[in-house]
C-alpha cells in the first residue's frame, strides 16, 4: 500500500480513494465513488463547452487518437 485510504468531500458527497504499488513503480489509485452525486470527483469544475479552446482541444486528440489507429491497423495489415 502506497498510501493508505482517505476521503475527499464536497457539496456533491464524499469519495474514498487508496493508493497500491503492483510492479516496480508502478501505482494504481482505486476510487470508490458510491457516495458521490457530482459530475466527476470534489473539486472539479466542468469547463463550458462552448470553449472554443478546448474544442479544438477535443478535436486535434479525436484526429490523433484516429489516425494512431489508422496507422497501426495498416501496420498489421488490416487495411488496404
Amino acid at each position: 500500500m502506497v498510501r493508505e485510504p482517505w476521503e475527499e468531500s464536497d457539496k456533491d458527497g464524499t469519495v474514498r480513494l487508496a493508493t497500491i504499488r503492483t510492479y516496480g513503480d508502478t501505482t494504481h489509485t482505486l476510487v470508490d465513488r458510491s457516495r458521490y452525486k457530482g459530475w466527476f470527483m470534489p473539486s472539479f469544475q466542468q469547463r463550458s463547452t462552448n470553449d472554443p479552446v478546448l474544442q479544438m482541444l477535443y478535436v486535434s486528440l479525436h484526429d490523433v487518437a484516429r489516425n494512431s489507429w489508422r496507422i497501426t491497423a495498416q501496420q498489421n495489415g488490416h487495411m488496404q
